[in-house]
């Protein structure tokens, strides 16, 4: 009730609280309508440095490959610190075998005008998971086949510094 009159009495007060009122909706129909950062799934982090350094490239690159006169291999990159801050939290290549199985396929689905994304071994986890070699970057250790239960520890994710991991960086 004291607000109501308050309100009443002071004309100016209650515009000004109208406008601020109407500043709030306004900016809480923003972040609502804001467009999101959406990952480019046709992109993907390699490096050719053991994790140090990465950069980017189609996500239907097959690694191992030669980038520069060195060996890339998928990075994986995370961010921490509220974004502000990026490292490579593994590496992953696929086995001889299924590379050239990807590299069959990729090249099949150019040769008749399909978009790589339709290749099915993409789609096939058992296959991927069973070619796929990850491990930790900088570390001397040689890689391990994704579904081992070595790897395990690989894929708990810890920042450089001990703090929360934001999310996965793919843009």
């Amino acid at each position: 009730m004291f607000i109501r009159k308050k309100l009443a009495d002071d004309k100016k007060m209650g515009v000004a609280v109208a406008i601020c009122l109407l500043a709030i909706a306004a900016l809480a129909l923003a972040f609502q309508f804001w467009p999101q950062r959406k990952p480019n799934l046709a992109m993907a982090y390699y490096s050719d440095d053991d994790g140090q350094t990465w950069f980017k490239d189609s996500a239907f690159r097959v690694a191992p490959f030669d980038h520069d006169g060195k060996t890339a291999v998928m990075a994986e990159i995370y961010t921490y610190d509220n974004g502000g801050k990026q490292f490579c939290a593994y590496l992953a290549k696929y086995t001889d075998d299924i590379k050239k199985r990807l590299e069959n396929a990729i090249a099949e689905a150019q040769a008749k005008g399909q978009p790589l994304g339709s290749v099915s071994l993409y789609n096939q986890r058992e296959f991927l998971n069973t070619g796929t070699m990850v491990k930790l970057p900088g570390s001397k250790n040689s890689w391990i086949p994704f579904n081992d239960p070595r790897a395990a520890p690989i894929f708990s994710i810890h920042s450089p510094d001990g703090s929360v991991v934001d999310e996965a960086f793919v843009y």
